[in-house]
């Protein structure tokens, strides 16, 4: 008997992008956060059915849980958060819990949903995620993204990077899935970012998710003389993040700079920063930055 191949149709695709450079972000995660109650009903179903695979439970940690905004939670909801960031809980109890909750005739399918959503968002196995889940999927090495076989209807999407979770805001879009036949066909053999995205696909196959990284930007002058500095170099204290100044000055909309710190990890409260030059003092300067911040910090160093 000849094996046939499964093929699927692609509803939504696009890609995430740097929002300050237009680069192509990789290792996004891009997750279907409100949907149709047909697409919400399955994905209960399924997780009711086969329930979660316990291995993911095994070298997780829950340290870096991002706090859901809970004023729109259940109280049940906001119960099973504050469980699963308990450190005197083991993992097993946990994995209970979300069984006894997923289970809860009181509970509608949609506060499932994001139960479900804040379950997973714990978890960084992106390989097993994009295989088992259908309302999240990765950006590939060129940002590039899909989703298949959606039912018709409105659906909100949110592209985050959870790995590098201050460096980038997350942003997300809202996008409606007609009743048509004009989807693509995608065999789960061949790669969708290979394909050649033309005009003739709509808008939902050439989705685009922007993402503003954390950036530090500005000019290193001379105190007397106010030439440009080239290769001073503007270092992050508290980590290896650093940018040389070149020689000549680029514009940023309303900007000048010549260094430039793009998706760097802030610091809380403050952010620390050495700026250095041979034949100049090095300087040390604390900034307030927040996720998503894209400010202009100049320096004027003095020789020795």
């Amino acid at each position: 008997m000849l094996n046939q191949k499964r093929r699927h149709q692609v509803a939504l695709a696009g890609q995430v992008i740097n929002n300050l450079t237009g680069e192509a972000i990789a290792g996004a995660r891009i997750k279907i956060v409100q949907a149709p109650d047909k697409f919400v009903d399955v994905v209960i179903f399924k997780t009711q059915l086969f329930g979660l695979p316990e291995s993911l439970w095994m070298n997780q940690s829950y340290s870096r849980i991002p706090q859901p905004p809970l004023e729109y939670l259940s109280p049940r909801i906001q119960e099973l958060y504050e469980q699963l960031i308990n450190s005197q809980i083991s993992r097993k109890e946990k994995l209970e819990l979300f069984k006894i909750l997923i289970g809860d005739p009181s509970l509608n399918n949609y506060q499932k949903f994001q139960a479900l959503q804040i379950i997973l968002d714990c978890w960084q196995s992106d390989q097993i995620l994009n295989t088992k889940y259908p309302e999240r999927t990765y950006s590939t090495s060129d940002g590039w993204f899909y989703f298949t076989d959606l039912p018709t209807g409105s659906y909100q999407l949110e592209a985050s990077l959870p790995l590098r979770e201050m460096r980038y805001t997350n942003n997300s879009i809202e996008v409606e899935v007609p009743e048509t036949k004009n989807n693509i066909e995608l065999d789960l053999n061949t790669s969708f970012s290979d394909r050649d995205l033309n005009t003739s696909f709509s808008d939902r196959l050439k989705l685009i998710i922007r993402l503003n990284p954390t950036t530090l930007l500005g000019k290193v002058i001379d105190s007397e003389t106010k030439e440009i500095i080239d290769m001073a170099k503007v270092k992050i204290h508290e980590n290896e993040d650093y940018a040389m100044s070149s020689r000549s000055v680029h514009q940023n909309g309303h900007s000048e700079w010549n260094y430039r710190l793009v998706a760097l990890s802030p610091s809380k409260p403050f952010t620390t920063l050495t700026v250095s030059a041979q034949g100049y003092v090095t300087q040390q300067h604390q900034v307030y930055l927040q996720t998503g911040d894209i400010k202009q910090l100049d320096f004027q160093l003095v020789s020795q």
